[in-house]
């Protein structure tokens, strides 16, 4: 049996190499962006959802 792909190893090396260039990149940036986010921590008097059976807040 001959194989399906026509293509050589190096192409699929290059092919492989540049997924793992992108996606790498990509996740680097979400790391930095998320810890960015946890620095900077959440908004002062954000609306924070009332604790579950805290009837008094929800009729405002």
């Amino acid at each position: 049996m001959d194989a399906s792909s026509e293509l050589g190893i190096p192409n699929l090396l290059i092919t492989i190499l540049g997924f793992i260039v992108v996606y790498g990149v990509l996740a680097v940036i979400e790391v930095r962006l998320m810890l960015q986010a946890i620095a900077k921590g959440p908004a002062v008097g954000a609306d924070i959802a009332p604790p579950v059976g805290d009837r008094t807040r929800i009729a405002q």
